[in-house]
This record gives structure tokens, C-alpha cells and sequence, in this order.
């Protein structure tokens, strides 16, 4: 079975809202960027709010699980959002990966100074800042989509991030709260030099604004 949904929009400029995703961001010498994605979609917490927008219907989770994206929807949405040379590797929900390009510096990740590259070295900042220029530019359906996630980051607000998961768990439940707890983003940087970082950043710390 094969779904699409609007919710994917975040993946294809965001990259970070799966239960555990690892993002590599590798600089060429030719000032390109070449970023693969690997995230797990198949938690509760993503399949609640996929549900929001009525583009799926009630199925189990071992269904959930083995579902698969339209890769070519997908594709044009990245492709959409300003990445070049896509490559959907998997397009099931419990291991979705795909592989793009970066070459004009125009995609969201560039345009709201989530990225940076200079001289071969990138530099991520998901500072609050960064984020809420990101909703702030984000058309209203994306917009409506990050709402789902009442990320104090999107809504103007200072909230710890116990703050945040007692918000999430009196709204949606205990069990998404600590879904959502345990979420991370590893992300990996290469730099034209061949130096390497690698950082794992917890997502409701993320969404609370770093």
C-alpha cells in the first residue's frame, strides 16, 4: 500500500520529525552539499499526526509499518523545496531513506541559515531563531502541519522542555509524550576537507529552541 501526505513537506525542508533520523551533510569542493536521510516514520506519535490530515486511514501499525510512500510525490516535493538529484533509496515508513544535492543554495535549509556553507566548512544552527523564520516563511498548510507539534519554537513561546512534554502528554497522551521524548537527530557533517563531526540532538530540546 502506498500513501502520500502533507506532513512529508517537513521531511523534504526539515529533515528532523521521525523518532530517530540521521541526517549526513557532506561539502564538495565544488561548494555542493550532498545530504542523505535515514529516518524511522513508523512511531505513534508520526502516525497520529499523518492521520490529521485525512490521507490515511486506520490501519495497524504492523500495516503502518510496511507502508510505502509515493516516491515520486515525494521526489517532486523535495525537488520542490529546492534539492536537486533525488534519490529515493526506501520509501517504507519504517526506514525511509533518500539522497539529494544542495548545488544553488536555495533550498529552506539555506534560505533560513539552518545551514551555512563557507570555504568547504558547513555549520548547522537550528537556533530558535532560525526555526521561527522558518514557520514564518512556511506557507499556511505547513504551517498548519508544525502546529501539530505545539513546539513553543513555532508559536513565539519560552517553555522548558518538561514544560513541552507535559504539553504534548496533556493533549495527546503519556505515550506520545515519551515517544517523543526518546527522538533524536544524529547528524553528521563532512567538510570539503574530509573532517568529520557528528552531533545528536534530542528533539524536544530542538523544538524548545536549542
Amino acid at each position: 500500500m502506498k500513501i502520500i501526505y502533507k506532513i512529508l513537506m517537513i521531511s523534504s525542508v526539515l529533515l528532523f520529525f521521525s523518532c530517530s533520523a540521521e541526517i549526513t551533510f557532506e561539502a564538495e569542493k565544488d561548494s555542493c552539499v550532498k545530504i542523505s536521510y535515514t529516518g524511522d516514520f513508523s512511531g505513534e506519535f508520526l502516525q497520529f499526526m499523518m492521520s490529521q490530515n485525512g490521507e490515511i486511514s486506520d490501519l495497524g501499525q504492523k500495516d503502518f509499518e510496511n507502508s510505502e510512500l509515493d516516491n515520486q510525490a515525494l521526489k517532486e516535493s523535495l525537488e520542490n523545496s529546492g534539492f536537486e538529484n533525488v534519490q529515493i533509496v526506501s520509501g517504507k515508513l519504517k526506514k525511509l531513506i533518500f539522497k539529494m544535492e544542495d548545488k544553488s543554495k536555495k533550498s529552506a535549509l539555506f534560505m533560513t541559515n539552518l545551514l551555512k556553507m563557507q570555504n568547504g566548512t558547513i555549520s548547522v544552527d537550528f537556533s530558535y531563531e532560525n526555526l521561527k523564520k522558518f514557520y514564518d516563511n512556511a506557507d499556511e498548510q505547513l504551517q498548519s502541519d508544525l502546529d501539530l507539534l505545539l513546539a513553543p519554537v513555532f508559536n513565539d513561546e519560552k517553555m522548558s522542555e518538561t514544560e513541552y512534554l507535559e504539553t504534548v502528554a496533556a493533549f495527546y497522551g503519556d505515550k506520545m509524550a515519551d515517544e517523543l521524548a526518546e527522538s533524536f537527530i544524529k547528524l553528521i557533517i563532512i567538510n570539503a576537507d574530509g573532517k568529520k563531526q557528528v552531533q545528536k540532538i534530542s528533539i524536544p530540546k530542538l523544538l524548545c529552541g536549542m
